[in-house]
């Protein structure tokens, strides 16, 4: 009875009738008619995507000399049985093309005939009993079999920290993210000298997969040094930054501050000449931007600017450092000095010092501005032993860097990624229409709040170990959740996010403290009711797809595609998403306890700014906005949403968005709008209402109808 009842179920459309549940999964179409689509029963999950083993199958019996075939999930494996007398090689490059990653068996074996039941059904039990042939796969690493092997193992224990990794490892489960895919792709070009795309390290993510590709590629062209012309040029990204800073002079957008507090003997000298030697360095930080002819040149000066230092009063404590963080936002005037300023305030009769340090986006990002802090330690643990810091030399400068972004070479290559992106995002002028506490004026108003949120080092572990598990990145993860936030806010399905790219392919460019970043734009599809993995792998499809085109400056995208723009909303895009790494690491810094501290923001870039700090325990979010739109309390209450829809998606990313948004944090504001009672003080029936009215204005149109007025 208990059988029957499960599977005979009682009709939702006609009483009394019974329906039965016999197990496949299958759709209506427009038409009317029904699609197959597989067992129900035959859905198995791993590494957290789910699998429909009957695709699997049907792609093994389309293949010739296949004669029947079953797919089992056995030990966190898929295993694949089959009959018949087609070559094991064949199937599984075959299936290769045909199926994801993610679909691939790990084994092939190969069966006379399948074990059927009395029913002449496939018996799965039995088929799972028997005996598997020993594998390579079984083995806890497969060690290199050639040069190119070799290296490619080399590189990925360099960049992951691994001790041991074998050619089948897949470089995202051993920890991997986008910015070690990065530092991979510059190994691979300063060791072997050929150029592996960053897409391919997504697509191909294991040792044995990128070799077949490395073979087969030709040597790639590196940056060198270059003659210097008369003129020196600006590099593509600090042209874009320098023509803002002259359409608005006085904005404080893309100022990158950031502030430590010291304690403990600081040697001042030893950070003065720390700053000297990290100037003299780099040009970019002696290098001024003067226009000459209608045109901006790049002019380097002998030396940059010299940290000030002020020592304050105790009781002038908190004054001197709000103070001083004022003048450190100050605009930049970015022909008459170089592109940063430095502040030390020493507290007397105290060993605490507070260092402020701002530099404009013309000159840095945020590779850079982790490479500043990393010099600068080095460069003061070395000045303690009156040493000279040892970097190794530069093999080039910015200036060559610009001289190769106007290689004609380089330019066909954008000009290839322009029409990548003009048929991705089409012509039209892409707006975000988020719920806004406040109405927009006239003029945009840039002014800036920020939200500072902790998602604890628990909930940062299991967003890393959920994305590991899905052959992905924390930034997809982290993107996806962000998404669908904004879907829901806003009624859209098309979700548009800006991002930047580090343009750093070359191993020299890593060194180069400088603005060698792009701003690409991904785009994603989000249907409330489809499952939240969809979303997933379809978000990550299109930031590989961008990834591979990120060599189009924003510039030049947002004058081809943004036909007709708002000038006061950003274009393409109003909600950036970006993740960084790294930390201040106070180790480092010889007698001293080094603590970042969060400087209020001024100008907000864009509608909205989510930006992720991870730096290997916590993840923190800092979240920009115009307060001119939004409320404190509104921009703490979406991120609050976010991090709850993260929570969902990692431990249930089959459910649908719909079922994953916390509802429960809906509720305040649903009744805060529903609360429509007021007090009424007039009269409580209609003709003592219209008798008041008679007396106050006896002669006004009470009703009008058909060209007839009646007057109270």
């Amino acid at each position: 009875p208990d059988l029957t009842e499960e599977r005979f179920l009682a009709s939702p459309f006609v009483a009394g009738d019974r329906l039965y549940r016999t197990g496949d999964r299958c759709r209506f179409l427009a038409d009317g008619n029904i699609e197959y689509l597989g067992r129900l029963d035959h859905q198995v999950k791993l590494r957290g995507q789910r699998i429909e083993l009957g695709e699997i199958d049907a792609g093994l019996l389309a293949q010739a000399g296949v004669r029947d075939a079953a797919t089992l999930l056995l030990d966190q494996r898929l295993v694949s049985f089959w009959c018949g007398e087609a070559d094991e090689a064949t199937l599984r490059a075959t299936l290769g093309e045909r199926l994801p990653s993610h679909m691939q068996p790990s084994l092939f074996v190969q069966l006379d005939r399948l074990p059927l039941n009395s029913n002449g059904k496939l018996d799965r039990k039995a088929l799972a009993a028997t005996p598997l042939p020993q594998s390579q796969s079984d083995q806890p690493r497969t060690a290199p079999r050639n040069a190119t092997e070799t290296v490619l193992c080399e590189l990925f224990s360099e960049v992951l920290d691994c001790s041991v990794v074998g050619i089948e490892d897949h470089f995202f489960q051993l920890g991997g993210h986008s910015l070690l895919a990065t530092r991979l792709v510059a190994r691979v070009r300063e060791r072997l000298g050929v150029s592996l795309p960053l897409p391919l390290v997504f697509a191909q993510p294991t040792v044995a997969a990128l070799a077949r590709h490395l073979r087969a590629a030709l040597p790639d062209e590196s940056i060198s040094v270059q003659p210097r012309p008369a003129q020196l040029p600006l590099g593509l990204a600090q042209r874009r930054f320098w023509m803002l800073s002259r359409l608005v002079p006085e904005s404080r957008e893309y100022h990158m501050p950031f502030a430590l507090t010291l304690r403990g003997e600081l040697q001042v000298q030893a950070l003065r000449a720390a700053f000297e030697q990290v100037s003299q360095r780099h040009l970019v930080l002696r290098s001024r931007i003067v226009e000459v002819q209608g045109e901006p040149q790049l002019l380097i000066d002998p030396q940059g600017p010299a940290l000030a230092v002020t020592s304050v009063p105790t009781q002038d404590w908190t004054w001197a450092c709000a103070k001083a963080q004022d003048e450190l936002m100050a605009p930049f005037d970015l022909a008459a000095a170089a592109p940063w300023r430095a502040h030390l305030l020493q507290r007397q009769d105290s060993d605490e010092h507070r260092l402020l340090v701002c530099l404009h986006h013309s000159a840095t990002d945020g590779w850079a501005m982790q490479l500043l802090i990393d010099e600068l330690t080095q460069a003061y643990a070395a000045g303690l032993n009156g040493q000279a810091p040892a970097w190794a030399p530069l093999e080039i400068d910015y200036v060559d860097f610009a001289l190769w972004q106007q290689h004609p070479d380089t330019q066909a290559r954008r000009n290839s990624s322009l029409e990548y992106w003009k048929n991705h995002l089409g012509q039209d002028n892409y707006q975000l229409d988020l719920p806004i506490d406040h109405p927009r004026g006239a003029e945009v108003d840039r002014r800036a709040r920020q939200v500072i949120v902790s998602l604890g080092a628990e909930r940062a572990e299991a967003i890393r170990r959920f994305a590991r598990q899905r052959g992905t990145t924390t930034y997809v993860v982290l993107a996806t959740a962000l998404s669908a936030l904004l879907a829901r806010y806003s009624g859209q399905r098309e979700i548009r996010l800006g991002t930047p790219a580090d343009q750093r392919d070359q191993a020299q460019s890593q060194a180069l403290l400088a603005c060698l970043v792009n701003t690409l734009v991904i785009r994603s599809d989000v249907e409330q009711r489809a499952p939240a993995e969809r979303l997933l792998t379809s978000l990550e499809a299109d930031l590989r797809a961008a990834q591979a085109h990120a060599d189009l400056p924003f510039a030049t995208l947002v004058s081809t595609v943004a036909q007709h723009r708002d000038l006061n909303r950003t274009p393409l895009f109003q909600v950036l998403f970006s993740l960084n790494y790294g930390r201040v690491d106070s180790r480092q810094w010889p007698g001293l306890e080094v603590q970042e501290q969060t400087l209020p923001v001024v100008d907000a870039k864009f509608e909205q700014s989510w930006e992720v700090q991870d730096d290997g325990s916590d993840m923190t979010l800092s979240l920009e906005y115009q307060a001119a739109l939004f409320d404190e309390t509104t921009m703490q209450r979406w991120s609050a949403q976010w991090c709850a829809l993260l929570d969902a998606l990692v431990a249930t990313p089959q459910r649908t968005l719909i079922e994953l948004f916390p509802q429960q944090q809906d509720q305040p504001r649903l009744d805060q709008w529903n609360a429509t009672d007021r007090h009424y003080s007039g009269p409580t029936n209609l003709h003592t209402a219209l008798s008041q009215q008679a007396a106050l204005s006896p002669n006004a149109p009470a009703l009008v109808f058909e060209g007839q007025r009646l007057s109270y």
